[in-house]
């Protein structure tokens, strides 16, 4: 749940206030007074307060920027729209899920210590990085393929 700050009052109805909501998320419900306000169109609060599933790939948006088209004369009014959010959960950035820190992430420990552990075995005493090579195999074949191409049909 999220609070959106200084909405225009052009934007300040149902497909507006899901329009910004959208960039932040996928926008599920509105609470019951930003609904009536955007239905009666009058008794406008501060802020609109909108429920929205977030991914939890980066960072959670705080400020977007609204463009207000003009009718009149053509240029357009740029709008910082602020987010609050109400309650803003732990955000794991390795494993892009939310409910614990980066910093407690088991599986970011298990993985840090593989690399290392498979790190150590490619190193050589000079210090190079042994990179191998993966053979390719045909669909359905046990045998490895040396070549990219296929054998000649000697009967066509």
């Amino acid at each position: 749940m999220g609070k959106i700050h200084n909405i225009p009052f052009v934007a300040f109805n149902r497909e507006g206030v899901s329009h910004i909501a959208s960039v932040l998320g996928v926008p599920k419900r509105m609470d019951s007074c930003t609904s009536a306000t955007c239905n009666k169109l009058w008794g406008r609060p501060g802020f609109a307060k909108v429920l929205v599933e977030v991914w939890a790939v980066g960072d959670l948006k705080r400020e977007l920027e609204v463009i207000i088209p003009s009718l009149s004369d053509g240029s357009d009014e740029k709008v910082k729209v602020h987010v609050e959010y109400i309650r803003e959960p732990h955000q794991c950035y390795h494993c892009c899920l939310f409910g614990h820190k980066s910093s407690s992430c088991v599986k970011a420990e298990s993985t840090c210590q593989l690399l290392v552990k498979d790190k150590r075995s490619r190193v050589d005493a000079d210090g190079f990085t042994r990179v191998e090579k993966r053979q390719w195999k045909k669909k359905g074949n046990s045998q490895p393929s040396t070549s990219g191409t296929k054998p000649m049909d000697p009967t066509n």
